[in-house]
Formats: C-alpha cells, structure tokens, sequence
C-alpha cells in the first residue's frame, strides 16, 4: 500500500508492506510527514488500522469515506478485529514499524484499505478504539501494483 495524506495533511506519505511468513503475515510501514506536537511529554502516537472499503476516495467533508469501517470479517469486539494493528509510535513526524500477525495473510488485505488516524487507538472503545479522523489512506494491492 502507497499511502496519502488528507488535503488537511498533504506531508503524510508511506508505504507499507506484506509478507507471508509463518502462516501470517510480516508487516512493515514506513510513514513520513506525521503531524508533531510540540508540547513536552507529548504522545506522537496514531491509530493504525486495515478498513474494509475499496478506495480511499470520499467526499470534500470526509475525504476517505469510501475506505469503511474496520476491516472484520469474523465479528469480533475491538481490539480483536482482524484489521486492527499495533499503534504507529512517530518521532520528528516519521514512524517505522515492523510485526508479525496472525489475524490475516496478505492475500486477505489486498483489496482493502490502510488507515492512519489522528490519534491513538485507546484499545477499548467500541467499535474503533476512538481513533479520530482518518488522516492518511492507502488501497492494498497485489505486488505494490
């Protein structure tokens, strides 16, 4: 996934990649142009998650409302939902993060959506963790086609 900052944040862009590994998935991200809070103890972190849209198209009000909800097939309460990912912890604007998941093989994610959020998921609040606004979108593709 190549992924795009909202018109309110045109720095962000990143990739993200997938590969099957263990009957998972190994997942990396590397996003850059996050936005920074200046404040000390400041926590620079961002709700990271799969959606299960098609597109990261939407309208002027809600820029990514094509890209849906959270990506859960099996029904599951939050944060057990097969898109939900570990936080993206950013330092000067850039996150780098590398895992290894369960929850899905790359296969199953192509098609869908890859969100950042404005803030931290909170790991409890139904449905989506109170994430915020989706302020970075990427479409899943077979082979970063």
């Amino acid at each position: 996934a190549f992924l795009a900052g909202s018109p309110g944040h045109p720095d962000i862009w990143g990739s993200a990649l997938m590969s099957p590994c263990w009957g998972g998935t190994l997942f990396l991200a590397e996003v850059q142009g996050l936005p920074q809070d200046p404040r000390p103890c400041s926590r620079d972190l961002y709700g990271f998650h799969i959606h299960d849209g098609k597109s990261c198209d939407g309208t002027p009000d809600d820029p990514f409302s094509n890209a849906g909800q959270h990506w859960n097939p099996e029904h599951c309460p939050h944060p057990e939902h097969t898109g939900d990912l570990p936080p993206l912890l950013a330092s000067c604007g850039y996150a780098l993060t590398l895992f290894y998941t369960r929850r899905f093989v790359p296969e199953e994610a192509i098609g869908h959506t890859l969100i950042i959020h404005d803030r931290a998921d909170d790991l409890t609040s139904q449905p989506s963790g109170n994430a915020g606004k989706m302020i970075a979108c990427g479409q899943i593709l077979a082979n970063g086609q």
